[in-house]
């Protein structure tokens, strides 16, 4: 069974009655400020998307040789600019996801016992592991351009991916996993 499918079977999880339905529609002081918080993270994903919209755009690259290296048609200036630029975002969006992920792996792990759970947070926390490794390999690339464009479509496609199916899910699953202990380790 492929990943897409073990992901769509375990959303049926949500859809079953329980005996914590009652808690499930009570939402919390604890629930609401960590939804909160999650919704204060999303954020970081358009703020990112704006700051690549806002670099110049990439010219292209014109190919040389057999090698198939090739330089960009830009100037010196634009790509030193775009560089520095693509430093500093690689590195907030390092730093971020990487204290994001672990907040949420924390939280996932408490739920572990909740029935019908684990699988569904342990695609999630495999999702986590993923998308640092297509991050760090974007930041790898060789070129501004290109590392520009990979970014864009890791944030584009696979970060908001993640956030409308795990993290809804996620969130979802506050109420169960939310008490003040488990907010406290959030802060931590």
């Amino acid at each position: 069974m492929g990943r897409d499918e073990r992901i769509a079977r375990n959303g049926s999880v949500r859809a079953r009655s329980s005996a914590l339905d009652a808690v499930v529609r009570t939402r919390s002081a604890t629930e609401d400020r960590a939804g909160r918080e999650f919704d204060a993270e999303y954020a970081h994903l358009e703020a990112w998307l704006g700051t690549l919209r806002a670099m110049p755009e990439c010219q292209g690259v014109v190919a040389a040789g057999d090698h198939g290296s090739g330089s960009a048609t830009c100037s010196e200036a634009t790509r030193s600019y775009c560089s520095d630029r693509l430093r500093i975002l690689g590195t907030d969006m390092l730093d971020f996801m990487s204290e994001h992920f672990a907040r949420e792996n924390t939280l996932m792990r408490r739920g572990n016992g909740i029935r019908g759970l684990r699988e569904l947070f342990e695609l999630h926390a495999e999702d986590h592991g993923s998308i640092m490794g297509a991050l760090v390999g974007a930041l790898e690339l060789p070129t501004p351009c290109a590392q520009k464009r990979a970014l864009g479509g890791l944030l584009d496609t696979r970060m908001r991916r993640h956030l409308l199916t795990h993290d809804a899910s996620l969130r979802e699953q506050l109420p169960r996993l939310c008490h003040e202990p488990v907010l406290n380790l959030l802060r931590a």
